[in-house]
């Protein structure tokens, strides 16, 4: 089963060697976006800020990520109060099995119940991946220059005026949702638009 939950500050060395191991496997095909290796105390400041988060495979760590609040990007003017998506890393032997996908969906949904903008970014040479977030609901900004190469900036479509979408439930921990506990329910662990789960759940609902 894979599971998204925030990350923890033991989680610290994991994920660091996650980044280093996923960092280096992106050198090795010509994708020098990140810095090898990665800084502990970066991704500990993440951690305690609520930024970061582990995705688990059978209680296995397979991925981590990044969800920031931003107000600019440097070469884009964007809502204030927006979300960026960073630092997506999966491990080589689960890359092609849906899990990029699920960290994207988790984000896109987090945004939508925040009434947020989504930001992400990646390297302007990665066409796979470029094609990749097109086809999972972002919408392509352009390309902009960094230090030594170009990033393709991308912003999360929504599907019919609402990314919850009819009878979708998503499983979703953010510590941000309760501050929305009259629209949304939880049953089993899943956060599911209350719209969607009168007539599914009757007696087994209750708020956040």
């Amino acid at each position: 089963m894979v599971e998204i939950k925030l990350a923890e500050t033991a989680d610290v060395p994991d994920i660091t060697r996650l980044l280093n191991k996923v960092t280096m496997d992106l050198h090795q095909r010509g994708i020098n976006q990140w810095t090898y290796p990665w800084e502990k105390e970066e991704i500990e400041r993440d951690i305690k800020q609520g930024n970061c988060y582990k995705l688990l495979n059978d209680l296995q760590l397979a991925g981590t990520f990044c969800m920031r609040g931003i107000d600019q990007l440097k070469y884009l003017n964007i809502p204030a109060d927006s979300l960026y998506l960073a630092q997506i890393a999966i491990l080589p032997r689960y890359q092609g099995k849906g899990a990029g996908a699920q960290i994207i969906s988790f984000a896109r949904t987090a945004a939508e119940l925040l009434h947020k903008p989504l930001f992400l970014d990646c390297w302007a040479g990665n066409e796979k991946l470029k094609r990749f977030y097109v086809r999972n609901g972002f919408s392509y900004l352009g390309d902009y220059p960094e230090e030594d190469y170009f990033v393709s900036v991308f912003k999360g479509k929504k599907e019919h005026g609402n990314w919850v979408a009819e009878g979708q439930s998503v499983r979703l921990k953010h510590r941000l949702i309760h501050k929305y506990r009259p629209k949304y329910m939880v049953h089993d662990g899943l956060i599911i638009a209350r719209k969607n789960v009168a007539a599914r759940y009757p007696k087994q609902l209750h708020t956040l």
